[in-house]
């Protein structure tokens, strides 16, 4: 694991300590790194889906889902009460999210959620209603991925998911996401098998309700770092394009984790884990760029095989793109 790891503390000098410091201030604020930059740079999606399940009251079994411009969506929030208003046709939707009382919402897993307005003691406020149906007592959970204020205090960048049941915590569920301006971000991976020594067979999720996100990138066309810490795992993803060029959407790279004439770099490891050779291939799917060349934002799929195995680890990283 010779060959891994000198090139992860060469990643880890005076360029990457700056950017590491810049990114905990930012995760500090919003959870992520760069995420107001990159937010300013693309408008994100505004939305409101839901799926109910057979008997659920307020859904009645349907599913829809609602995006701006086509739907009239309002949203005026700060973080100590969200509310989303959502009208498209003869259909009218309310979200509502609280924290707890004397708390702001921030990134995290909100349980035991009960009726806005109607919380006891600590626990945070859900009410999601449809076309005048609601829940008397609510049942409830709520993740949120992202949320960004301005100085102002209100609410610029929101992303989260819920599950909402009416009058007892067994009954049939509605579940859904609300959505403004908001980009995607989260990682996900998938092992084919034991013998793939850094999946080790198994898969996995996260999303900023979970875990953080970082984008190191310290020079145009250089060596672009995605790190993500969360639910008793840390990841990395390191990429880089041939030398002499840069990264393109819609791209597809072969890449190994030692950089040859012609090949892009690709290294993935999880947990300490990490080839000392590898070869795959990744494709950039969305990229973004900041006046000064950096990158702000990727979307990348990746297929690494490591130490000549035949079963693969196959990863995709979403950070505001």
């Amino acid at each position: 694991m010779r060959a891994w790891l000198r090139r992860w503390r060469a990643a880890g000098g005076a360029a990457f300590a700056v950017m590491a410091l810049a990114a905990v201030a930012a995760v500090a604020g919003a959870a992520v790194s760069a995420a107001p930059a990159a937010a300013a740079t693309a408008t994100g999606v505004t939305s409101f889906s839901y799926t109910s399940t057979a008997g659920e009251p307020v859904g009645l079994g349907q599913s829809a889902t609602f995006t701006a411009p086509t739907a009239a969506i309002d949203f005026g929030s700060h973080a100590d009460y969200l509310r989303m208003d959502i009208k498209q046709g003869a259909e009218y939707w309310e979200a509502e999210f609280r924290p707890p009382t004397g708390q702001l919402l921030s990134p995290g897993v909100y349980r035991d959620a009960e009726r806005v307005g109607f919380a006891t003691g600590r626990d945070p406020g859900l009410s999601i209603s449809g076309d005048s149906r609601g829940c008397n007592i609510v049942w409830g959970q709520f993740s949120v991925d992202q949320l960004e204020t301005d100085a102002s205090g209100a609410v610029t960048v929101f992303d989260a998911s819920f599950t909402q049941r009416c009058d007892s915590a067994t009954a049939p569920a509605l579940t859904g996401t609300v959505k403004y301006h908001a980009l995607p971000l989260s990682y996900s991976y998938k092992s084919d098998g034991t013998a793939d020594y850094i999946g080790a067979g198994l898969s996995n999720s996260y999303t900023g309700s979970t875990s953080t996100f970082r984008l190191i990138n310290d020079e145009p066309g250089g060596e672009v770092s995605v790190p993500v810490s969360g639910k008793r795992d840390t990841w990395r993803v390191d990429i880089a394009p041939p030398a002499g060029t840069t990264l393109k959407a819609g791209s597809t790279y072969q890449a190994g984790n030692v950089m040859k004439p012609g090949l892009a770099l690709l290294d993935a490891s999880g947990d300490s884990r990490g080839c000392n050779t590898s070869t795959g291939s990744f494709t950039v799917d969305a990229i973004r760029t900041g006046a000064d060349g950096l990158v702000t934002a990727i979307s990348l799929r990746y297929t690494q095989y490591c130490e000549g195995s035949t079963k693969a680890l196959h990863g995709t990283v979403h950070y505001l793109a």
